[in-house]
């Protein structure tokens, strides 16, 4: 159970991963105040008494088409924690509970390595869009390696990637293609990228 610093309203939250040293929740906080020492809130724990408050469609609302911890440790499916199910198929070299950024990570081979989250239209976005991603690469080729892609001839697509040093980001309207790029991601280091277009320019943000 979470609640705001007031100590009276709950917050929606969802359960990533819990274990004996580390848990990972995902909380939904109303605001944040531009003085660090008012930001908190409160967590209660222990009573195995209370039911279970996770209210995980309250936390990733209706503008969150897709959302993927990668928390899983075996099997063949990732579990969209949005309302719009898109689950992720895990398919070729994919090594699962891999160590992550933030809890555990998948690990990809570079070739044969990627998750299928299907083509649902709610995935057809065509005017704003947000797209965020921690990474961690071994190696950058001198080819494209697409991160995030949703790529055809016909429907609106997106795509963020890496080329050699930079995070290039696009996305396609009709036939007609708006990027950008952002220099300075390095081997064997996290970096978190996030890619924003608000239906006239697309931009490209890293750490």
């Amino acid at each position: 159970l979470f609640t705001s610093k007031d100590d009276t309203n709950t917050l929606p939250h969802e359960i990533d991963s819990v274990n004996n040293s580390i848990s990972i929740f995902w909380v939904t906080i109303p605001e944040m105040s531009a003085d660090p020492a008012s930001n908190y809130l409160y967590m209660y724990y222990g009573n195995s008494a209370t039911n279970n408050l996770e209210n995980i469609s309250n936390v990733w609302g209706a503008d969150y088409r897709l959302v993927q911890h990668f928390s899983e440790t075996s099997g063949s499916i990732h579990t969209d924690s949005s309302m719009y199910t898109n689950n992720g198929i895990v398919t070729g070299g994919v090594t699962l509970n891999s160590n992550g950024m933030i809890g555990s990570a998948d690990y990809f081979n570079g070739t044969s390595g990627y998750i299928n989250c299907g083509s649902n239209t709610n995935l057809d976005i065509s005017n704003n869009i947000t797209m965020s991603f921690w990474i961690k690469p071994d190696t950058l080729s001198g080819g494209f390696q697409a991160v995030i892609s949703k790529y055809d001839f016909v429907n609106p697509s997106y795509e963020s990637a890496l080329n050699n040093n930079t995070t290039r980001s696009g996305i396609k309207l009709n036939t007609n293609w708006s990027g950008n790029f952002f220099s300075g991601i390095v081997p064997t280091g996290w970096f978190y990228s996030t890619v924003t277009y608000d239906s006239i320019s697309v931009k490209v943000y890293v750490n």
